[in-house]
């Protein structure tokens, strides 16, 4: 199974440690993934979220960004899904 953790901070798929946490969403992405990370059936995926806008430029980035597919996504974020875009869910579907 595959799970992505959208964040809308800087971090990808890299090796981070706790030391390198500042936030509170980047210390809830921390422990989620190395919670996650402990079943080996489970494949964990971070990947950036972009911020939340319904203009023309916000737009533009859900046209070109592509999302690897998961089975499941968790977003780490104030609002989670609330404010998005009907594009970023059927994006991410």
């Amino acid at each position: 199974m595959k799970i992505l953790i959208l964040t809308t901070y800087s971090i990808r798929n890299k090796a981070f440690k706790l030391k390198d946490c500042v936030d509170r969403f980047e210390l809830i992405t921390y422990y989620l993934y190395k919670y996650l990370s402990t079943f080996d059936d489970i494949e964990v995926i971070i990947d950036k979220c972009f911020p939340i806008g319904k203009n023309a430029i916000m737009n533009k980035y859900f046209e070109r960004y592509n999302y690897p597919s998961a089975d499941h996504v968790i977003l780490v974020d104030n609002n989670g899904f609330y404010n998005r875009t009907k594009q970023f869910i059927t994006k991410l579907r």
